[in-house]
C-alpha cells in the first residue's frame, strides 16, 4: 500500500510541472485569487458564521 506522503508528492510535483508549462504570468494571477480569497475568508469569517449557523442549536 502506498503512503499518503508519497501521493501527496506526487501531487505537488505534477502541479509544479503544469503551473510550469502554463507560465509565470499565468500561476501569479492564479495565486494573487487565492491569497484574495483566503483574506476575504478570513476577515468575514464572523459575519459568515453569524449568517450561516446563526439558527442552529449550541449543541451543533
Amino acid at each position: 500500500m502506498v503512503e499518503l506522503i508519497v501521493i501527496v508528492w506526487l501531487l505537488v510535483a505534477f502541479f509544479a510541472f503544469v503551473g510550469f508549462r502554463r507560465g509565470w504570468t499565468k500561476e501569479i494571477i492564479a495565486l494573487a485569487g487565492i491569497v484574495l480569497g483566503l483574506f476575504a475568508l478570513y476577515q468575514f469569517d464572523g459575519l459568515l458564521r453569524g449568517t450561516l449557523f446563526g439558527d442552529l442549536p449550541r449543541g451543533q
